[in-house]
């Protein structure tokens, strides 16, 4: 079927590909090269372990770019085009699929023709994806755990774990 961290959520649950789990990989993809890091590393800490999950908490609190690749250094990319492609990878691999642009729009983003549109940070909560591995995760902070399915524009229905923090 596929990698593991490559893999959309939507494409585990349903066994079905679809552009938009492409597009989701592409993003796995642009997340990799510009962190430097595997999709999955159980060698990382607990928060760590999946990088698309990772991403997405550090753009939540504001530190997206504490996720580039460590070994540029300081002043080995520009902050600009490192930012775009890590929102970019962010957004092709949306917890929500149809939330995902696709493929041209991806490359026209690249090639500099449209830009990046915003991500919302107040529509997500920091989505943890259903049929990926988990692991327990303890901090300073309380956090609770829901489940939810919702029926999509294509009748088809879905389900999103989703994982509040509160401080």
């Amino acid at each position: 079927m596929g990698t593991l961290g490559y893999i959309a959520p939507e494409l585990v649950q349903t066994g079905k590909a679809t552009p938009s789990s492409d597009v989701f990989s592409f993003g796995v993809l642009l997340l990799e090269v510009a962190c430097g890091r595997k999709p999955v590393d159980i060698f990382k800490d607990a928060e760590q372990t999946i990088l698309v999950e990772w991403a997405w908490e550090l753009y939540m609190e504001g530190s997206l770019l504490e996720a580039a690749d460590p070994k540029l250094g300081k002043g080995g990319y520009e902050v600009g085009e490192m930012e775009k492609v890590l929102k970019l990878g962010l957004l092709c691999s949306h917890p929500e699929p149809a939330s995902r642009p696709g493929m041209r729009h991806v490359c026209q983003i690249l090639e500099g023709q449209v830009p990046l549109p915003e991500i919302c940070k107040s529509s997500l909560n920091v989505s943890i994806m259903s049929g990926y591995p988990r692991r327990n995760r303890t901090s300073d902070k309380s956090v609770e755990a829901t489940s939810t399915r919702s029926l999509s524009s294509e009748g088809r229905f879905s389900s999103a774990s989703h994982i509040s923090v509160s401080c």
